[in-house]
């Protein structure tokens, strides 16, 4: 499909979308070591309570390491649960 302009809009198949949307398995070397418990945990989306139960660390602590790990684009807040990018 050919476009024009700044702003065209492009068109793609249901496939290439479903491709686009698949998430790569990341090492867990590649994630800080001060991070990797609860990015291990986050394969379902969780609340900043459910890991701080689950973790058994202070709440504090977990926004402090979900805050960083936000800013480094591992994971992201949707409806108060975080969930890995």
């Amino acid at each position: 499909m050919q476009t024009y302009g700044v702003n065209a809009n492009t068109q793609i198949t249901i496939e290439e979308l479903e491709k686009n949307n698949q998430k790569v398995p990341i090492d867990l070397n590649e994630i800080p070591e001060e991070y990797r418990e609860i990015y291990k945990i986050l394969y379902e989306p969780l609340s900043v309570n459910e890991l701080s139960s689950k973790l058994k660390i202070e709440v504090t602590e977990v926004y402090s390491i979900l805050f960083m790990m936000e800013l480094e684009g591992l994971i992201k807040k949707y409806e108060n649960k975080y969930v890995i990018v």
